[in-house]
C-alpha cells in the first residue's frame, strides 16, 4: 500500500472514530447526569448513543464501499454491473442510512475524491439519486446494526449503573461523606466513558469497514479472495499478527466470515482484495488456529449470513 493510499485511509478511518466518538460521549454524559440525578438512565441518552454509533458505522460503511469501487474501477477500468440496478434497492428503508449518506457527502467531499481515486467516478456518485440507491446498505446490514447497537447502547448504560451501586457501596462501607462519594463516582464514571467510547469507536468502526467492504467487492468476478492486513505497531496483537498476509479464498465462507475484523477490541486490521490476474498468497491457514480470534458467534454468523445472501 502507498504511502498516500494509506494516509487516505487514516484518515477517512479517524473521521469515521471522531463521528462516533464524539456522539457517544454527548449520550454518556447525559446518562451519567441522569443516572446522578434521577437515579435511572434516561431512555434519551440510549438514543444517542445508539445514533452516533450507527452515524460513525455508516460512514465507515459508505468510506469502505467507495474505496473499493474507486479500486475495482481503476484495476478493471470497467464499473461493476449492478452500477445500475437501482430497482433492486427500491424497496429499502431511506431514514438513517440516507442520512448519513448526505452527511458524508455534504461534509467528507475530499475524502470520498481521494477515496475514489478518480474524478469521474466521484462526480458519478456524489449524484444524491445515484448515492442514495447504490450506497444504501442492504436490509440485513441495517437490520443487523440497529439491533446491534441498541444492544450496546443499553449495555453502556446497565455497566454504568453497576459501577455507581458498587462505589457508593464501598463509599458507604469505608465510612465516605456523599461530597467524597459524590467525586469517586464522578471520577470512575468519567474514566469509563472516555475508555469505553475510545474501545466502542475504533472496534465498531472497523467493523462497519468491514461489512461495506463486503457488500462491495464480494460479487464481483474479478477478485477471486481476500488477503488479511494488519498495522504493524506495538499495539498489534498476536491473533492479528500470524494472519499477516494470510490468503482466504472467496468461496470459503466459514473462512472469510470468521477472520472478518474486528477480530478483538480496538481491532484495526482490515481484508484487502486480491485480482484473479494477481498472485495468490500461499494458503496458509495452520497458524491460525493457535490464536483464535475473539469473534461472537453471532458476529460470525452475521457476517455468514450477509455473504451468502449477497
Amino acid at each position: 500500500m502507498g504511502s498516500n493510499t494509506a494516509a487516505v485511509l487514516f484518515a477517512a478511518q479517524q473521521r469515521a472514530i471522531n463521528r462516533t466518538l464524539y456522539h457517544l460521549r454527548v449520550g454518556l454524559k447525559k446518562a451519567r447526569d441522569s443516572l446522578l440525578n434521577e437515579g435511572g438512565v434516561d431512555p434519551e441518552s440510549i438514543s444517542i448513543m445508539q445514533n452516533g454509533m450507527l452515524k460513525g458505522m455508516y460512514t465507515a460503511f459508505l468510506f469502505a464501499r467507495v474505496y473499493e469501487l474507486g479500486k475495482i474501477y481503476k484495476e478493471t477500468k470497467s464499473l461493476p454491473k449492478n452500477f445500475s440496478e437501482s430497482e433492486f434497492f427500491a424497496d429499502m428503508p431511506l431514514t438513517e442510512p440516507l442520512s448519513v449518506l448526505e452527511l458524508c457527502f455534504k461534509y467528507d467531499g475530499r475524502i470520498l475524491r481521494s477515496l475514489a481515486a478518480s474524478k469521474f467516478l466521484y462526480n458519478v456518485i456524489r449524484d444524491k439519486e445515484f448515492y442514495s440507491v447504490y450506497f444504501m446498505p442492504n436490509e440485513k446490514v441495517i437490520a443487523h446494526l440497529n439491533q446491534y447497537t441498541f444492544n450496546l447502547a443499553h449495555v453502556e448504560g446497565e455497566d454504568m449503573t453497576e459501577l455507581i451501586q458498587e462505589v457508593f457501596r464501598k463509599g458507604n462501607i469505608a465510612g465516605e461523606s456523599t461530597d467524597v462519594i459524590a467525586k469517586m463516582i464522578n471520577e470512575k464514571i468519567e474514566s469509563l466513558s472516555r475508555n469505553r467510547a475510545k474501545a466502542i469507536s475504533e472496534t465498531e468502526t472497523t467493523r462497519a469497514y468491514t461489512v461495506g467492504f463486503l457488500q462491495e467487492t464480494y460479487n464481483d468476478e474479478n477478485i477471486c479472495g481476500y488477503k488479511f492486513s494488519t498495522v504493524n505497531d506495538s499495539h498489534r496483537t498476536k491473533m492479528c499478527e500470524v494472519r499477516e498476509g494470510l490468503y482466504i479464498p472467496k468461496e470459503d465462507v466459514d473462512l472469510v466470515a470468521s477472520n472478518s475484523p474486528p477480530l478483538h477490541v480496538r481491532c484495526r486490521s482490515m481484508l484487502k482484495s486480491v485480482y484473479i490476474w494477481e498472485e495468490i498468497p500461499e494458503h496458509i491457514t495452520n497458524v491460525i488456529k493457535d490464536f483464535p480470534s475473539k469473534q461472537r458467534d453471532e458476529d460470525i454468523a452475521f457476517f455468514k449470513e450477509l455473504i451468502t445472501t449477497m
